[in-house]
């Protein structure tokens, strides 16, 4: 989960633990999720997207809990 990325854009990114096995894999998902994510509005309803390698991953937007899940699907 994000620490201080919810000043940038009102809310902080979890990824699914699954996800967050390999660190440094982690950390590129992240990057480039936030870099999406800035300076754009904030999804309001699930929103599925393939990264590399093919593999689906969904944002699930909880805005009341201030929180955006990356879960795979």
């Amino acid at each position: 989960r994000t620490e201080g990325l919810g000043f940038f854009i009102g809310c902080e990114l979890a990824l699914a633990p699954s996800l967050s096995q390999d660190r440094a894999a982690a950390t590129r998902l992240v990057v480039r999720i936030v870099q999406e994510l800035v300076g754009y509005e904030l999804p309001v309803e699930p929103l599925r997207f393939v990264i590399e390698g093919g593999a689906e991953l969904e944002m699930v937007p909880d805005l009341a809990a201030g929180v955006i899940r990356i879960d795979p699907v």
